[in-house]
C-alpha cells in the first residue's frame, strides 16, 4: 500500500494534467559550503530527534539546562517523515567566544507521500577536550517555499458521497482515497457530470498563508469571487486542502474552464515577499 501510494503521488501530475508536481524545492535560506565535521553530524541528528521528539540518550550530545532551547513544536512531530535534505548557511567559532561553535541551516523532511516541511535552525554549541558536546542555545522554525507544490484530483460525486465523512478525518485519509478514486483523463465522456475536485498541497505553510482554489471560464483569474464553484478549505496541521465540486465536462473545447491555484505567504516570509501567486492550474481544454 505504501508503494502505490508513494507511486500514485509521483504520477498525480500525469492524471490530473498538472505540471506542479516535483521534488520538494530547496530550503529558503541561502546555503553555503560547510564541511561535515563529526560534531556538526551530530549536533545536527540531535536537533532533528528533538524535532521528532525522540532525542537519543545514547548520542554524546548534552542539551545545556541553562540555556534556551526551542526546537520541538507544540502538536507536531514530524509522524513519518525523514530528513531529506540538510543545507547550512552559517558554520565557524563565535567571534565572541571562541570556545563555541555556530550552526545555522535549514532541513527539510518529507514523508512517503511526498509531502514536505522545512524547518530552520540554529544551534551553539562547545566541544570539550574528552569529545563532549554541550549545546548551548538552539533554535528551530518551520518556514513555507516560495513556490508550494499542489495537485488536482476529480473524483466523481457519487463515489465520494457513497465514501462518507469518515474519508476527512486525516489528510492521508482524504488523499489516499482521492488518488484510488481519481478520474483522468480519457476517463471521461464528452458530456458533463458532477465531480468533486480535491486540490492538495504537498507543502506544509504557515497558519496565515493564503490558498485560493478559483474555478473560472477565465485563465489566470485571481478573485475567490469571481469563481464559479463554492470551495471549502481543510488544514491539516499545515498542508491545505481545498475542496469545491459542480457539473462539468473534464474534456471540452466548448466548455472550456481552469481551475486556478494561488498561494499568499504568512509571515514567516518577509513583508515584501507576499505577493499573491499563481502555483498551479488544471484546463480542461
Amino acid at each position: 500500500m505504501k508503494k502505490h501510494i508513494l507511486i500514485a503521488a509521483l504520477l498525480l501530475a500525469a492524471v490530473t494534467g498538472f505540471s506542479n508536481i516535483a521534488p520538494a524545492q530547496q530550503p529558503a535560506p541561502q546555503s553555503t559550503e560547510v564541511q561535515l565535521t563529526p560534531d556538526l553530524e551530530l549536533v545536527t541528528a540531535s536537533i532533528a530527534h528533538e524535532l521528532w521528539q525522540k532525542p537519543e540518550s545514547e548520542r554524546a550530545v548534552i542539551f545545556d539546562p541553562a540555556g534556551r532551547h526551542q526546537l520541538r513544536e507544540p502538536g507536531f512531530a514530524y509522524p513519518g517523515f525523514i530528513v531529506a535534505r540538510i543545507d547550512y548557511s552559517d558554520y565557524g567559532l563565535l567571534q565572541e567566544d571562541r570556545t563555541a561553535i555556530m550552526a545555522r541551516g535549514a532541513m527539510q523532511f518529507q514523508d512517503e507521500y511526498q509531502r514536505a516541511a522545512s524547518v530552520a535552525f540554529m544551534a551553539k554549541y562547545r566541544v570539550s577536550d574528552d569529545g563532549e558536546i554541550t549545546i548551548l542555545d538552539s533554535l528551530a522554525e518551520p518556514y513555507s517555499p516560495p513556490n508550494p507544490r499542489v495537485g488536482v484530483i476529480f473524483v466523481d460525486r457519487e463515489t465520494v458521497k457513497n465514501a462518507g465523512q469518515g474519508i476527512y478525518d486525516s489528510w492521508e485519509k482524504l488523499f489516499t482515497f482521492a488518488v484510488n478514486n481519481a478520474v483522468g483523463r480519457g476517463e471521461t465522456s464528452k458530456r458533463p457530470n458532477y465531480y468533486y475536485v480535491f486540490v492538495f498541497c504537498l507543502d506544509r505553510i504557515a497558519p496565515d498563508a493564503k490558498l485560493d482554489v478559483i474555478a473560472s471560464r477565465k485563465q489566470d483569474e485571481k478573485r475567490p469571487t469571481k469563481s464559479i464553484a463554492d470551495t471549502d478549505y481543510l488544514d491539516y496541521q499545515g498542508y491545505r486542502v481545498g475542496v469545491a465540486g459542480g457539473k462539468m465536462t473534464l474534456e471540452s473545447s466548448k466548455n472550456v474552464f481552469y481551475i486556478n491555484i494561488y498561494y499568499t505567504p504568512g509571515s514567516d516570509v518577509p513583508q515584501d515577499k507576499r505577493a499573491k501567486k499563481l502555483v498551479g492550474q488544471f484546463g480542461n481544454k
